[in-house]
């Protein structure tokens, strides 16, 4: 099974797998009601643009390293950039 340009698909996800903007923004929503520790605004901004320039997003909204949806782990203070041989997230 192929994603796009020929490469694999996000680790967990079937061909098929389809994820809405609408359902980014409700988990990004719950994210922010959750009380959990959160970057501040500028940081999410630079990790978002990291993950952007990165070839490993699929969809504009999907780490295949990892299969996190980068747009609610970019928010997250704990989590770190999976990318081999160091993150492309700024400290």
């Amino acid at each position: 099974m192929s994603g796009p340009k020929g490469r694999r698909p996000c680790r967990g996800c079937r061909g098929e797998a389809e994820i809405t903007s609408e359902q980014i923004e409700r988990g990004v929503g719950a994210l922010l009601r959750s009380g959990r520790p959160l970057v501040p605004e500028p940081l999410y901004a630079q990790r978002l643009a990291a993950c952007a320039a990165c070839p490993s997003l699929l969809g504009g909204h999907t780490c295949a390293r990892c299969g996190c949806i980068v747009q609610i782990s970019a928010r997250l203070r704990e989590r770190r950039c999976p990318n081999p041989g160091g993150g492309r997230w700024p400290a």
